[in-house]
């Protein structure tokens, strides 16, 4: 995959890590454009999209990030996705194919559910 949005000029790439032939992506030098990054997210979405979506949920580390600037901006909830046993019961959860493994996200199971969200694991759709 071709990555020709101009963040991928501000995004380090690094190879073999964690492990050999996984590419990790370094977003810290992102957040020093932290405006232009939440107006490429939320420019990404369909119109009036947003309008429909209750919370932003949000996994570890980078989508806390993500997540929280959206969250800020709009003024919309955030449902935080943790891994398996940061969250204490009761919780859903769901495992999932890595390419270096599985792996098992959770949810508090007593948050009322919203009708709708936006998983901000679309961001690396919305950049590339």
């Amino acid at each position: 995959m071709k990555n020709t949005h101009p963040f991928w000029q501000i995004i380090h790439t690094i190879p073999n890590f964690p492990k050999p032939n996984i590419d990790f992506y370094d977003i810290t030098p992102l957040l020093w454009h932290i405006d232009e990054l939440v107006d490429a997210l939320l420019g990404a979405l369909p119109n009036n999209y947003l309008d429909t979506v209750e919370c932003f949920a949000t996994t570890e580390a980078r989508g806390f990030v993500i997540g929280s600037l959206l969250s800020g901006r709009t003024g919309k909830p955030l449902l935080l996705i943790r891994k398996k046993g940061k969250l204490p019961p009761p919780v859903f959860s769901q495992t999932y194919d890595l390419e270096y493994g599985t792996d098992t996200l959770e949810i508090k199971a007593d948050l009322p559910p919203p009708k709708s969200y936006w998983w901000t694991m679309y961001w690396q759709r919305a950049v590339h």
